[in-house]
């Protein structure tokens, strides 16, 4: 299993019937993945319209589909979807995404991670993306929103050899010295400084119960 696809599955820490949507879910790959593990109540959410699906809707306004689906829930996860979406809009889909979940229900999201200098190069790559996110950015939009016990953490690849492991090990110690240095060059030393230098991250954040 791919160490992600493990991440997501521990993210999710729900039950095999819990109500789960894929916002952004694209062809439905990740909905598919689900189903082979089991969850049996997975839908999805996309904006494009070039493929159809029974457990796919769409609608091309995103943000306005999950307000009109208040309370519906146990978890969403939003994987590599939310910076598709301008600045001026994030308060209202972080506001979207807590009042669609249940109390007490999940919110799991993915992003790369824009504390990378690469970030502008995966930015430039895609000129759909509007927004890059960073550990701290994730975690202010979730507060905003009034999410409660929020986590965010990183995602590495998965190494199937020792000597893979070791390398990896190495490397991962390497860039975030490396990193952590430019950041204080750059901004001196601030409690601000991202301090999660992996490639993606993932945010877990739960809605209050009443």
């Amino acid at each position: 299993m791919a160490f992600t696809q493990r991440k997501i599955l521990e993210s999710l820490s729900a039950s095999r019937s819990s109500i789960i949507l894929d916002w952004g879910c694209g062809k439905g790959e990740q909905i598919d993945a689900l189903n082979l593990f089991g969850y049996r109540n997975v839908s999805g959410l996309d904006v494009d319209s070039s493929f159809s699906r029974d457990d796919i809707s769409i609608d091309k306004d995103s943000i306005g589909w999950l307000e009109r689906h208040p309370e519906r829930w146990d978890v969403i996860l939003a994987r590599e979807s939310i910076y598709y979406i301008p600045k001026r809009e994030q308060q209202r889909l972080w506001s979207a995404f807590n009042s669609a979940l249940k109390p007490g229900g999940k919110l799991v999201v993915i992003a790369f991670n824009g504390a990378l200098s690469s970030s502008e190069w995966i930015r430039q790559k895609d000129l759909g993306i509007e927004m890059i996110f960073n550990e701290i950015t994730l975690r202010d939009h979730a507060e905003s929103a009034y999410f409660c016990e929020i986590q965010v953490s990183e995602i590495h690849l998965n190494h199937r050899t020792p000597l893979g492991h070791i390398f990896f090990i190495c490397l991962t110690l390497y860039r975030n010295l490396s990193n952590r240095i430019r950041y204080i060059a750059e901004r001196g030393i601030d409690k601000n400084n991202p301090r999660l230098f992996s490639k993606s991250i993932i945010l877990e954040a739960r809605k209050k119960s009443d």
